[in-house]
């Protein structure tokens, strides 16, 4: 089915991967077979499915809450005086001194992909166009003598991919044809409380943090193998579970003069717990079925950010970021698996740096101010990788589907009688766009 309707879909992928095979006595054969519908499949030597599913294809970006920020590049480290900085730098709390009333509207939108490999191994895939959007932050500020408080929600994880795959591989004499598709929705929100706490040039910060997950995934592989026996094998796996746990985030803040100030954060992720359950049937063996706890890793990130002021209306911001992605393996990358199939030491993920870079320009005119804002950060690719030696899973793992992204920002502000607030921003990059629009009420 999936093999057809993907073909169908690309009919100039047959020429260079799958028309010799079909253009066959048995390639009509197989087709034929695929178009009954894969009775008995599975994955082929061994029983093995690890949660790596969720990540194959999926990028955690860390972009931050607010207009402001996202138009400065993500480059808000060192400044962070507005109410988003519960969520970038807790310490900037200490720079709210009125009540204030922030809410956040994003529209994110990720361009369709498709493409494919040739060689030993033929490959293509198709992943269908996104649209989310949504109510992303929301907070409440209140300031009790020096002491500054913060209670917000923060859409930290919003996704939805839908992806189909194709791969055929001849190693040894066995041809292996596989249909793989893909579909994910993640939506974590984080509840929090935050404090922040002004000493002379220096201010101090901490929220504590609920963070909730809720996935739902599903994963089914289909295959055919020709060695030169025909044997056919099914294999899928679904998640729909939530779970909940608690984070919190540390930053500061040291303001060495009006021109120049430095900011650090430490963001303390959760893991979460999830079940998967897994259906497996394959011809001559007994169908297996078991609902399996796999974790789902949120890196942990330290960043560091400088803000310098060479002029009153103008700042010039720099963050360097660490994302500990190495965590997605260390912290229980789980495999439910036959005896030596495979690993966890199969797959690898290094950590990042990702370098982030704004400019904005205040105009202050008689009852308003109107801010000017532009910036632009490199996102390195951060897939898992696979190391093993599983042809299929070499080529679904190929790094050459994703590469670096270049984000551009650029946004515009409006502040009345310091009062009301409105910003804008625009995030574009190869692969899609992103709006924000933020809104700030202070109790004057």
């Amino acid at each position: 089915m999936a093999i057809l309707q993907f073909v169908g879909g690309q009919k100039n992928l047959t020429s260079c991967m799958i028309q010799p095979m079909f253009c066959s006595p048995l390639g009509r054969w197989i087709s034929l077979r695929v178009f009954l519908g894969f009775i008995t499949l599975s994955v082929v030597n061994a029983w093995a499915q690890t949660n790596e599913e969720l990540f194959r294809e999926y990028q955690f970006n860390f972009s931050l809450p607010g207009a402001r920020a996202n138009a400065l590049g993500g480059a808000f480290i060192g400044l962070s005086d507005d109410a988003t900085s519960s969520f970038s730098n807790p310490a900037g709390l200490a720079f709210l001194r009125e009540p204030a009333i922030t809410v956040e509207y994003r529209d994110r939108g990720l361009d369709s992909r498709t493409g494919e490999l040739s060689g030993t191994i033929n490959f293509a895939f198709e992943q269908k166009e996104q649209r989310l959007q949504a109510i992303s932050f929301l907070s409440l500020n209140y300031r009790f003598k020096e002491w500054y408080f913060a209670v917000f929600g923060h859409d930290y994880v919003n996704a939805a991919q839908d992806r189909d795959f194709v791969s055929r591989s001849l190693v040894e004499g066995t041809e292996t044809i596989s249909a793989i598709d893909v579909q994910l929705n993640l939506n974590g929100k984080t509840y929090g409380v935050g404090i922040a706490r002004r000493i002379r040039a220096f201010k101090v910060g901490l929220t504590l943090n609920l963070a909730d997950l809720q996935a739902k995934t599903q994963f089914t592989q289909e295959q055919i193998v020709i060695r030169p026996e025909v044997s056919e094998n099914f294999y899928a796996s679904s998640i729909d579970s939530q779970d909940q746990k608690v984070s919190w985030t540390l930053g500061s803040l040291y303001e060495f003069s009006e021109t120049l100030s430095l900011g650090a954060v430490y963001r303390k992720n959760p893991r979460f717990s999830l079940t998967e359950h897994v259906e497996e049937f394959a011809e001559n063996q007994v169908p297996r079925i078991a609902d399996f706890k796999v974790p789902f890793v949120v890196p942990d990130v330290f960043g560091v950010g400088v803000r310098f002021r060479p002029r009153h209306t103008l700042n010039v911001l720099f963050d360097w970021q660490h994302v500990f992605y190495s965590q997605i393996i260390k912290r229980g990358f789980t495999i439910i698996e036959a005896p030596g199939f495979d690993s966890q030491d199969n797959y690898t993920i290094g950590d990042i740096n990702e370098f982030h870079i704004g400019v904005e320009w205040l105009l202050p005119l008689e009852n308003h101010v109107w801010a000017f804002r532009g910036g632009y950060y490199n996102n390195p690719n951060h897939q898992v990788r696979y190391i093993g030696h599983d042809p299929v899973k070499i080529s679904l793992f190929s790094r050459g589907i994703l590469a670096d992204e270049d984000h551009l920002t650029l946004g515009v502000g409006l502040v009345r009688g310091n009062k009301l607030q409105v910003d804008l921003s625009v995030n574009l990059w190869q692969q899609g766009q992103e709006l924000t629009a933020s809104f700030i009420w202070r109790k004057k």
